[in-house]
């Protein structure tokens, strides 16, 4: 069965890993509740795996109905995208409120434990890692080693964080 990990980045660099069994309760969970609420089905078989392919789903964050913790929860779910210390108690707010916003009894839901994790890390960032089917976005490899070596975002250009992406869209 696939996980998800929240990765715990320390000096700028990925460290720590907090594994999640069955990914469907992370991102997954995330991208189908704003799917069922926000984005209109095309036919009686649409969903948001569907609504990825033809870009609807990646574009549900513009919606004027989403709430700020919905947004957050959203781009936290997105590739490269990391959250800074100071804004883990935000971030484990935004997980708890979603999960309020949008109960799914009786199927994995992973986002009470990933506030937990921001409740109490110590760390500098945490990026996530959505599913164990894919290669781990926060490690890379390097050729001169031959071998994979973790990303260090004081070094590197491929991220982004979440709240300055808030606040950024806040301001337009």
């Amino acid at each position: 069965m696939s996980s998800t990990s929240l990765v715990e980045f320390k000096d700028g660099v990925a460290d720590e890993c907090h594994e999640f069994c069955n990914s469907w309760g992370g991102a997954a969970r995330i991208w189908d509740a704003l799917f069922e609420t926000y984005i209109p089905k095309k036919h009686e078989y649409d969903m948001w795996m569907t609504a990825a392919q033809d870009e609807r789903l990646w574009q549900v964050w513009k919606d004027e109905r989403l709430r700020e913790c919905e947004r957050i929860a959203y781009w936290f779910c997105c590739d490269n995208a990391l959250v800074k210390r100071e804004n883990f108690a935000a971030m484990a707010s935004a997980l708890r409120e979603f999960a309020t916003l949008h109960p799914v009894p009786g199927k994995v839901c992973h986002l009470e434990a990933y506030a937990k994790v921001f409740d109490s890390a110590k760390c500098d960032a945490i990026g996530l890692h959505a599913t164990s089917v894919c290669e781990n976005p926060w490690y890379e490899w390097d050729q001169e080693k031959d071998e994979s070596v973790p990303y260090n975002f004081l070094t590197g250009g491929k991220h982004w964080f979440v709240f300055d992406r808030a606040t950024e869209v806040a301001a337009t």
